[in-house]
């Protein structure tokens, strides 16, 4: 059996879940409690996993909230044995391991404290961020680098790296793909690492692994539906995506109608702003991230394989408060913790925040295909 390790979280705030998602909403918020509350209290009290519930292995020692905000969410937690920390610098000294969850879906990463854990973990210490690993490329590739010097393990992702799809069928492993396709909803930038971080997963296993991005353009409003129609990005999986959905907006809320949502021309009618991001690989697949609120209230995605075969599912978000998908996410990191070893592959955090940073750039230049700077 694994040592229990003492982990210590640096959050930028903490609070309880919030009101689920009104029913109908034309633009649901994908994030309907904080991630700092569902991974804090599944390492603290325990979660179900594997058909029993499981008590924690690791204890949570210590937790510092930025600005001391959440103080009351946390005082019931306190007669576990947890310590509030008053500066992010006593939080690591005091722990084996340190978790970083930044306010929101973790798009916006707060490098400051990844910094302070970089500076003050001690050696062999496993650091997890959730989100983005970092604000840019270049902050990225400082923080690979102190990790490395410093003999540390360095970990970035969502509850999206550790997905369930349904129908409970994973993607075809070590096929050839042509095109992949997945449909969000939210604000930016959230919504962009939701695609990302949803679809980079699903792509990287075909032979060989993610072999980089080349290029990216962003499109919006008509001009997604015109680089539709011009079969620039695949409506078939667009298609094959949202038949996948059990949340179909318009008419399915006033009156539970089923709908072809697609074949009757919907879809460029409940989209409310919409925006598409179009990924070039350098092994020429074609990637497009979709963001469309007002036609779904979930995540869904499509591959056209090699032999023109097609997979689609959608990735389930389990419902509000418990929202239950955060647990394969705190299972990969209670292993993490215990061994060391990375749950899933460097490379793909990389992307994240290269894919992020180019796309950031990419707003208000609508159609014009930008350069992604190759990976270290």
């Amino acid at each position: 059996m694994s040592t229990s390790r003492r982990l210590a979280f640096l959050l930028e705030d903490f609070s309880l879940a919030a009101p689920s998602t009104a029913v109908g909403q034309p633009t649901p918020n994908p994030v309907r409690s904080t991630p700092a509350q569902q991974i804090l209290d599944r390492l603290s009290g325990g979660y179900p996993r594997d058909g029993e519930f499981r008590r924690p292995r690791h204890q949570v020692a210590t937790v510092f909230v930025v600005g001391g905000g959440g103080a009351g969410d946390l005082r019931n937690r306190l007669e576990r044995g947890l310590v509030v920390s008053p500066t992010a610098e006593a939080a690591v000294r005091a722990a084996d391991d340190v978790l970083i969850v930044p306010r929101g879906a973790g798009a916006v990463p707060i490098d400051d404290l990844t910094r302070i854990a970089l500076a003050e973990a001690r050696p062999g210490a496993r650091i997890f961020v959730y989100g983005a690993l970092a604000s840019s490329t270049a902050v990225a590739l400082e923080f690979t680098r102190q990790a490395a010097m410093r003999g540390l393990t360095l970990i970035a992702g969502t509850t999206l790296v550790t997905p369930w799809f349904l129908p409970p069928h994973d993607p075809p492993r070590d096929s050839a793909l042509r095109e992949a396709l997945i449909v969000v909803q939210g604000t930016w930038p959230s919504a962009e690492l939701y695609g990302v971080e949803g679809i980079l997963p699903i792509v990287g296993r075909r032979p060989g692994g993610e072999s980089g991005v080349h290029r990216v353009r962003h499109l919006e409003g008509a001009a997604v539906w015109q680089a539709g129609k011009k079969e620039e990005w695949s409506r078939r999986l667009l298609a094959a995506a949202l038949s996948r959905s059990h949340s179909p907006q318009g008419d399915a809320i006033k009156d539970g109608r089923t709908q072809d949502l697609f074949g009757l021309g919907l879809v460029p009618k409940m989209a409310l702003q919409p925006r598409a991001w179009q990924w070039e690989h350098t092994d020429r697949l074609k990637t497009t991230v979709l963001v469309l609120d007002g036609v779904v209230a979930d995540f869904n995605c499509a591959l056209e394989l090699g032999d023109r075969s097609q997979f689609s599912a959608q990735i389930f978000r389990a419902p509000a408060p418990a929202e239950h998908h955060y647990t394969p996410l705190v299972a990969a990191l209670e292993d993490y913790f215990s061994t060391g070893q990375r749950p899933w592959p460097q490379e793909r955090e990389w992307w994240t925040v290269a894919l992020l940073e180019i796309m950031r750039s990419a707003v208000g230049r609508s159609g014009r295909w930008l350069e992604v700077p190759k990976s270290p």
